[in-house]
């Protein structure tokens, strides 16, 4: 029997699988905050790393990415940038398995780590992660997690290879998303004695991965994974179902919204998305203003705005059973959404600030006088 995703929150490593990169910095015999630390920078793997759950950059979700055991990265390198204090100093070789002491000035550093594909003279810079804030002071130990993505400054492709296997009578689709939005066509699955396979060419980013199958009249099995694709790497699913793996869906409970996007505030980028806060579901998010469609990159001051968020749920849940108006976001003013369906509308105050306003022009030719009224408006005469 699989292992199922939902109603359980579940976390994996991230890359270098995603590794993660411990630093440690040593005592040292100058004290205070004055002097040099020692950074201890070591590449883990999951079968590595002590722990069953490491963190992960999608919180509930497993991740889809390359077989990092073998030879998909020929390089890594650590970087030390200081932000406060600190001194320069060169990049430094990293190997797996292999951990690398670096002495640093006391002080803040960034610290970024590139994993590379392809043969020395023509690297690509396939993934890379950073932690900022790492404090090198003396007489301290210092700890941090490199979470590694791909790189989305380097263009190319990778690619996505799938083998789904499920019952006799099973039906369903592997679908690919990427900020909410489809990517591609759906893969259309069908049960039977072989699984349905193929690979997708798709530009280097981080994606999900939906498997949704339904049998005998409603029960449904599946899955819902982050998928990394790395420039020039193969990214491998392969999932087996049974007949005891398929159960009758539950009925979303999971009604606020509150915790999965931010109200709008001036000034600030619109969620468009939300794919991990939730294990029931997942969700998009069309902003309006005015009942116009807004699609500017920071929400603007005083303006009222309406969010339409659709849900769809995720396999093993359904939203037929879903009450009216029941879900709800605690800073809209209003909420709305109709029985048994995963469209909300919510409203929200406006956000702060005068906002432009409607601005008048009136010259009056015998004074030579121009009044222009508005927010923040300035008479001159």
């Amino acid at each position: 029997m699989k292992k199922s995703i939902f109603g359980k929150v579940f976390t994996t490593a991230v890359f270098v699988a995603m590794a993660a990169l411990m630093f440690s910095g040593c005592e040292q015999s100058t004290g205070g905050s004055g002097g040099t630390g020692t950074v201890t920078v070591s590449i883990l793997f999951d079968e590595e790393s002590g722990t069953d759950e490491p963190q992960n950059l999608l919180g509930i979700l497993w991740t889809v990415h390359p077989d990092v055991s073998g030879p998909a990265f020929v390089r890594f390198t650590a970087t030390f940038e200081a932000t406060s204090g600190g001194a320069a100093h060169a990049p430094v070789d990293l190997s797996v398995g292999e951990p690398a002491s670096v002495t640093l000035t006391a002080g803040t550093y960034t610290v970024t780590v590139t994993g590379y594909t392809g043969t020395e003279g023509s690297y690509v810079a396939a993934a890379i992660g950073s932690a900022e804030g790492i404090v090198v002071t003396g007489g301290t130990n210092t700890e941090a997690s490199i979470l590694m993505a791909p790189n989305a400054e380097v263009a190319g492709k990778g690619s996505f290879s799938y083998s789904i296997t499920a019952p006799a009578g099973a039906t369903g689709t592997l679908t690919i998303q990427q900020d909410g939005q489809p990517v591609g066509n759906s893969v259309t699955l069908t049960g039977g004695n072989d699984p349905v396979t193929g690979t997708i060419d798709l530009d280097a980013g981080v994606y999900l991965v939906f498997v949704y199958l339904t049998k005998d009249g409603g029960y449904t099995a599946g899955l819902v994974e982050a998928l990394h694709i790395y420039n020039g790497m193969e990214s491998t699913l392969t999932e087996e179902y049974e007949g005891e793996d398929f159960i009758e869906p539950q009925t979303v409970t999971s009604h606020s919204l509150t915790s999965f996007f931010a109200a709008p505030v001036t000034d600030a980028a619109p969620a468009t998305s939300f794919g991990s806060a939730s294990d029931q579901y997942t969700g998009t998010i069309q902003w309006k203003a005015g009942g116009i469609n807004f699609t500017d990159t920071a929400f603007a001051a005083g303006t009222v705005y309406t969010a339409v968020v659709t849900l769809q749920a995720n396999p093993n849940f359904t939203l037929t059973g879903v009450a009216v108006n029941s879900f709800i976001h605690e800073n809209a003013t209003s909420q709305t959404n109709s029985a048994n369906d995963g469209v909300v509308t919510l409203v929200f105050p406006a956000t702060e600030g005068a906002g432009t306003g409607t601005q008048s022009i009136v010259i009056g030719f015998n004074y030579g006088e121009i009044t222009v009224t508005g927010a923040g408006a300035t008479i001159y005469k």
